[in-house]
């Protein structure tokens, strides 16, 4: 009897806890630069969201400084040299910082195999993750640069539609301010990544290169056409005002707002200042950047972008995955679109209603489809100091196209021989 009684307190207690105990998660660690109060609401919110779906999975957030240099050397530092005990499984980076973390160390999965809808996206922003054997990340949010008009002017002054070239903003600007008493065209020419940037959509828009692998190819007819126009708006053809020169973002758009110019090269992140200033209402619109002659070239759009990555030596590359296509999906793009402003990388997003009725994005679109990215090299932090330099020796009239191109190739040839300390 006292057996049976032992036997059955014991099968009691295998029962009990036998039956309470739940199965054990998977932990996956998603790492992302620091952003501000309402962005990580919403990451918390759709992480909630995402381990609600799916219940087996856990997902650690690390927050790292919003500085993309700062987590450059984070990643050199302690990720990449193995020093951290939980390692990130997913990375969520700037497009520019994985084009320098994919150089140097070889921790970043292909995940061509796990994606199957690639044509979704916008093709640059696919374009630009993709390196040596397949794409190691996808777009997460896209932000590239437009040409900003006053659409109120153009149709007062006979002008039905922005430029599509160079000679036309030209033509344009000029008509138009020399009778409404304003700059024609406004850009950052203030030595900084925008007026690389700026100097990229003239040069794509001319069929011309920078680099090709390690080899230099600004210094051509493209290239001396492309930088010469930028410094002929100012000192030619007088449309861009010497300030320009010392002009950052923030200046450019307060210019533009204020009334004082006709047209603006700027971010597409910057359409919440200038739409949501009352005086000018309804007398905004957005076209893609000119090009040189639109029979034979097209418009470009420096692409900048978040995108998601996985870490190829994580254990649970199945489970990051899960993580990665449910953030990148047309579901929380919309979400982020609605709620954070993010220009969502999925191409039929921009003309949901819903997305539009709060911040107009549709007006984006066809210059998003000319999407290009900046130089995929660790070295293109120093390239673009060098660029710079370059650029802004010509529009002070320092140097002639010529010579600061001769002086530039040459300075980027030598870093490619022999690296940097980037």
């Amino acid at each position: 009897m006292k057996r049976i009684l032992l036997f059955s307190v014991l099968l009691g207690l295998i029962f009990l806890f036998g039956c309470g105990k739940h199965p054990e998660k998977t932990s996956i660690v998603f790492a992302y630069g620091k952003a501000s109060a309402v962005e990580i609401r919403v990451l918390n919110d759709l992480v909630k969201e995402f381990e609600g779906k799916n219940p087996s999975i856990a997902v650690i957030l690390q927050e790292l400084p919003s500085n993309p240099e700062l987590q450059y050397k984070y990643y050199i530092q302690n990720v990449f040299e193995q020093k951290l005990h939980e390692p990130p499984d997913v990375f969520c980076l700037d497009l520019m910082l994985l084009s320098r973390l994919v150089e140097k160390v070889d921790w970043f999965s292909f995940i061509d195999w796990y994606f199957k809808d690639k044509a979704a996206f916008f093709p640059g922003a696919i374009e630009g993750c993709v390196y040596h054997r397949g794409i190691c990340a996808i777009p997460w949010s896209v932000d590239g640069g437009v040409l900003y008009y006053r659409k109120d002017l153009l149709k007062k002054h006979g002008f039905s539609t922005p430029p599509k070239t160079f000679a036309e903003l030209i033509l344009q600007a000029n008509t138009i301010s020399s009778k409404e008493g304003c700059y024609g065209f406004i850009w950052t020419g203030k030595a900084g990544e925008d007026l690389s940037c700026t100097f990229l959509e003239f040069l794509w828009g001319n069929n011309g290169i920078l680099v090709n692998g390690t080899e230099v190819l600004v210094d051509s007819l493209w290239g001396r056409e492309s930088l010469q126009m930028m410094s002929d708006l100012i000192n030619k053809h007088h449309i861009s005002p010497q300030s320009v020169i010392t002009m950052d973002e923030q200046s450019s758009i307060n210019t533009f707002i204020s009334g004082k110019a006709i047209f603006l090269r700027g971010w597409s992140h910057c359409r919440a200042a200038i739409f949501n200033n009352p005086s000018l209402k309804d007398k905004i619109g957005i076209a893609p950047m000119p090009c040189f002659n639109d029979t034979e070239k097209q418009s470009a759009s420096c692409l900048q972008s978040e995108v998601l990555a996985i870490n190829k030596h994580s254990i649970h590359e199945e489970e990051a995955w899960s993580l990665v296509e449910f953030l990148t999906s047309e579901y929380v793009q919309k979400k982020r679109a609605i709620s954070i402003n993010k220009n969502p990388s999925r191409r039929e997003l921009y003309k949901d209603p819903q997305i539009n009725g709060n911040m107009p994005i549709s007006e984006f679109y066809p210059a998003f489809m000319q999407f290009q990215s900046r130089p995929n090299t660790s070295h293109y932090p120093e390239i673009s100091r060098i660029m710079q330099g370059c650029i802004q020796n010509v529009l002070l009239q320092k140097l002639t196209t010529d010579e600061s191109l001769k002086k530039a190739t040459e300075d980027i040839r030598k870093v490619f021989r022999e690296g940097s300390n980037l």
